[in-house]
């Protein structure tokens, strides 16, 4: 991917994206200072899983050392979301991204975006150009969110990577995860802080290798000779409303995912992104799994 121009013209529009997003959602995003709004911070993270999250004490020393603890405020001054990330040990500066919650309150309203535009414009300032995190391949608005509307790119998946968590979003699932990374002066990053999702065409002759089945259940077609190396994979809706109805179903559908998008990107395909319709877009060697 090309950068969008020089370092200084980087860092001034990623700032400008911040403020207008900012603006939008009725929120101000800096980062924390002092122990009362790192323990509302850690209550936040709390009251999102429902499960203790991050302690106070670590949010704490990941602030004293220099990382990255930021919070949006609405305009009583009351924090409505935060995010965490701290500086990995790598060949380039990469920051990973650990956790970022929105309060009820004000999920929909655009805070996670700002939130991300400001990580995003806080490492670029501290001459770090990559992010990664990771998130749940089910859980399909996370997949719009992270994909599309960042423009991130996922470049690995992680089969139980945290083992299985006991939290109200996570259930009892084993935690499969896509590895994505964020290069923040790519154009395709740029033109999503300003609010054009990033979205990729199937090539010709993809075929529709996962898919829910009228019952709800995954449908899966298994690769065939002759196929084109390109594939999409649709995974329901809402899938944290059928951890709590239906466990079953839900874990058939982890294993069918691991199945279909894991194992490829396993052996090299490359997973390009989301379609319009929010499948993934899968172009993989011949004889991918």
């Amino acid at each position: 991917m090309e950068q969008a121009g020089s370092e200084a013209a980087i860092r001034a529009r990623a700032a400008e994206a911040v403020a207008a997003c900012a603006e939008r959602a009725g929120v101000v995003v800096r980062m924390l200072t002092g122990g009362p709004e790192y323990e509302a911070a850690a209550e936040l993270f709390t009251a999102v899983w429902q499960a203790p999250s991050v302690p106070e004490h670590i949010l704490r020393v990941l602030g004293l050392s220099g990382n990255y603890v930021a919070g949006a405020f609405d305009e009583g001054g009351r924090l409505v979301g935060a995010s965490v990330a701290f500086a990995c040990i790598f060949e380039e500066p990469e920051l990973h991204s650990h956790i970022t919650g929105v309060a009820m309150s004000h999920r929909h309203s655009g805070v996670g975006v700002v939130l991300k535009l400001h990580q995003r414009s806080w490492a670029l300032e501290h001459g770090i150009g990559l992010i990664n995190w990771t998130f749940d391949p089910l859980i399909k608005r996370n997949a719009n969110f992270n994909l599309a509307r960042l423009g991130a790119t996922a470049v690995d998946y992680l089969v139980n990577v945290y083992g299985i968590m006991h939290d109200a979003l996570n259930g009892r699932d084993e935690s499969d995860r896509l590895l994505v990374r964020w290069r923040l002066a790519d154009r395709e990053v740029e033109a999503a802080a300003a609010g054009f999702p990033r979205r990729v065409k199937s090539p010709p002759g993809t075929v529709e290798r996962l898919k829910p089945g009228p019952d709800g259940h995954p449908v899966v077609r298994s690769a065939r000779e002759g196929d084109a190396p390109a594939f999409t994979c649709r995974v329901p809706d809402d899938m944290e409303s059928l951890r709590s109805s239906d466990p079953e179903l839900a874990s058939a559908w982890r294993v069918a995912l691991r199945e279909v998008l894991g194992r490829p990107l396993a052996a090299g395909a490359q997973l390009l992104g989301l379609n319009e319709e929010g499948d993934y877009v899968v172009a993989g060697p011949p004889g991918a799994p």
